[in-house]
């Protein structure tokens, strides 16, 4: 089965420009779908992870100029690829993932990431194992994997102005952030929930022993290892509300200049 979700088009403005040039502001339109793979009878409690090896979650984005297609063959396509290229450092450091490689399809920049917390071996210990072992058991999660956020922009700037790139990097990030923190995060936690993955890297030893001290089996791995997905708490929202850290835990510039680091 596969499933298209389509987020809905998001508009975003440049809070300044040189001069406070009106007709200098680069405008942009946003719209992103995820790719969902899982079986045909799928029920109402899945749980969201990345597509496991030798699967990877593809990042895709797309890029238009007033409505015209960036191509490999112009210079801004080039350095968005750089853009990119020299970004991996929020999807390693902070959600745990490796970037695969950075490539070109149909005009389109691509990464792979590919999960270094969650394995076939846990789900096959946490869900699939204890799902035969258990079959009367209720609240199971049925397991469904991420295969790809895709996501078009569209720069929209005055006929003739060119666009530079410190102009699209704060769009980028601005726009990223974003639907991190008010979709993916409460949408698919154990992919793009820092905390939600951090949680259960650290709990995932104490899982086991806990159902067995309680139950003496199996019966509620899949039930605690869901309720750590579903612990709102996990989401950046959670974190800022309460004010648990200042500043909050994520760190949202997600894509930089060639050559500039940041703090995690």
């Amino acid at each position: 089965m596969l499933k298209n979700i389509t987020f809905l088009t998001v508009l975003l403005e440049s809070c300044s420009t040189p001069n406070n040039d009106i007709a200098g502001k680069l405008l942009s339109s946003w719209t992103s779908t995820v790719r969902i793979e899982g079986s045909e009878k799928m029920n109402s409690n899945p749980l969201y992870i990345p597509l496991l090896p030798p699967g990877t979650l593809k990042i895709k984005l797309g890029f238009k100029m007033n409505n015209q297609l960036i191509t490999e063959e112009q210079e801004l396509f080039t350095k968005l690829q750089e853009i990119v290229r020299s970004s991996t450092h929020f999807w390693e450091n902070q959600l745990f993932y490796k970037v695969q490689d950075v490539n070109t399809e149909e005009n389109c920049i691509t990464f792979n990431l590919k999960c270094t917390i969650w394995t076939d071996s846990q789900i096959s210990t946490f869900i699939n194992k204890p799902s035969e072992l258990h079959s009367h058991a209720k609240g199971y999660p049925e397991i469904c994997y991420l295969s790809e956020l895709s996501t078009t922009v569209n720069f929209l700037c005055k006929e003739g102005n060119s666009i530079e790139v410190g102009q699209i990097i704060p769009h980028l990030n601005e726009y990223f952030s974003s639907l991190i923190v008010s979709q993916l995060e409460f949408e698919f936690p154990m992919v793009f929930s820092m905390i939600a993955r951090l949680r259960l890297k650290w709990q995932q030893g104490s899982l086991g022993p806990i159902s067995y001290a309680l139950t003496n089996t199996s019966v509620l791995l899949p039930i605690m290892l869901n309720m750590i997905a579903q612990d709102k708490s996990s989401t950046t929202v959670y974190q800022i509300l309460c004010q648990r850290r200042t500043p909050p835990i994520q760190n949202f510039q997600i894509f930089s200049l060639p050559g500039v680091k940041y703090d995690k």
